[in-house]
C-alpha cells in the first residue's frame, strides 16, 4: 500500500497498477481534501487563476456549496483574467476580478516587500498579484482556498522537465515540498494575512502530499504526445478531463505573475532605473559580505526596497 513520507498518520490506498487507477485515486483523495476545507463558520471563496490547479480546486468547491465566490486579478488583457472568466462561466461561481496598472503595482510594493520579508525576484513577482487578489478577496470572504502545492506535488515547473530519471526527479520533488514553507508558502500566507484572509491549500492536506509523494516518479515525468509537444502534470489533468473545458485541462503551467501580466512590467522598470555601474557595485558587495548572488537587477530594486523595513542580517539569514 502507498504509504506517507511524513510522520502524520494517513489513509492508506491500494497501490494504484495504472496512471488510470491512480487518477481516480487522486481525484476522490483532493474532493476530500477540498470538501474539508469549505468547512467554516464564515463565507469562503476560492482564487482562480484560470490555471489547471486552481480550476480543480473550484470545481471541486463549487460541488459542495450552492454559492461560490471566485477571484482572479491581473493587469489589463492578461491571459488568467481570461481564462478564469472562462472557468467562472462555466461552474457558475459568482467571479470577482481586479486589473491593476504599472503605477498601482509600484505604489503598494514597498508594503508587498516589508509583509514578504524577500527580495527574491521569483517570490516578489507572484507576491504583487497575491496582495492584489487577498486584498480584493477579503472584501468578500474570510477564507479562501488556493491551488498552491500542486507543482510541487505533480512536476508542473517548466525547470522539471531537465529530470531525465524518476529517481532523481523524485529527490527534486521532496526538496521543492520540504521547502515551501520558505517560498511559495511564505509568499501565500503573509500576502493573505495582510488583510485578515485565511488560506487554506487542499492539495498539501497530509493525506493528498503522501499519495502524491509516494506514486511512482515516473508517472509525473513529461511526456511526448502524438502532437509533438511534453506535457506536463498529465496525473492531474487526465483526472479532471471532461470536468472542465478542454482548454483549461490543456492549459499550458504559467507562474501566477506571468498569467497575470505583472512579471515584464517590473522588470522594464527596474532596468531603466538602475545603470550598470550601480549593479556592478551592489553585486559585489553582496557577494562579499553575505554570499548572495545578486541575480538581476530587478533583484537590487527590491532589495533597496525591503532594506528600509530590515537590515541586512535579517534579510540574507532568512530568505528563501
Amino acid at each position: 500500500p502507498l504509504r506517507s513520507l511524513y510522520s502524520s498518520p494517513v489513509t492508506l490506498l491500494p497501490s494504484p497498477r495504472t496512471e488510470a487507477e491512480a487518477q481516480r485515486q487522486l481525484a476522490g483523495l483532493l474532493r476530500e481534501a477540498v470538501v474539508k476545507r469549505l468547512m467554516a463558520d464564515v463565507p469562503v471563496g476560492v482564487s482562480l487563476s484560470g490555471g489547471l490547479d486552481s480550476s480543480i480546486v473550484t470545481l471541486l468547491a463549487k460541488e459542495g456549496l450552492d454559492e461560490l465566490h471566485t477571484f482572479a486579478v491581473g493587469v489589463a488583457g492578461s491571459e488568467d483574467l481570461a481564462a478564469a472568466r472562462r472557468v467562472a462561466a462555466f461552474l457558475g461561481t459568482h467571479h470577482h476580478e481586479r486589473i491593476y496598472t504599472l503605477e498601482e503595482m509600484l505604489a503598494v510594493l514597498p508594503e508587498v516587500l516589508h509583509y514578504l520579508e524577500s527580495c527574491d525576484p521569483a517570490l516578489v513577482r507572484s507576491a504583487i498579484p497575491n496582495y492584489f487578489l487577498a486584498q480584493l478577496a477579503a472584501e468578500h470572504v474570510k477564507v479562501m482556498l488556493t491551488g498552491e502545492g500542486a507543482d510541487e506535488l505533480y512536476a508542473g515547473y517548466e525547470y522539471l522537465r531537465a529530470f531525465t530519471g524518476p529517481e532523481q526527479l523524485q529527490q527534486e520533488m521532496e526538496q521543492i515540498v520540504g521547502a515551501l514553507h520558505n517560498t511559495n508558502l511564505q509568499r501565500a500566507d503573509r500576502m493573505s494575512m495582510r488583510f485578515g484572509l485565511e488560506a487554506r491549500v487542499p492539495f498539501l492536506d497530509v493525506e493528498s502530499i503522501a499519495y502524491a509523494l509516494a506514486l511512482p516518479a515516473a508517472w509525473k515525468m513529461t511526456q511526448r504526445t502524438a502532437g509533438g509537444e511534453r506535457v506536463e502534470k498529465a496525473l492531474l489533468r487526465n483526472a479532471f478531463a471532461g470536468s472542465l473545458p478542454d482548454e483549461i485541462v490543456r492549459r499550458p503551467k504559467q507562474k501566477f505573475s506571468h498569467g497575470a501580466g505583472s512579471s515584464n512590467l517590473i522588470v522594464q522598470h527596474a532596468e531603466a532605473t538602475i545603470s550598470d555601474q550601480e549593479f556592478a557595485a551592489e553585486s559585489e558587495r553582496l557577494r562579499r559580505c553575505w554570499r548572495y548572488r545578486l541575480p538581476n537587477k530587478e533583484g537590487l530594486y527590491y532589495y533597496r526596497i525591503l532594506s528600509d523595513s530590515y537590515p541586512d542580517d535579517w534579510i540574507f539569514t532568512t530568505m528563501g
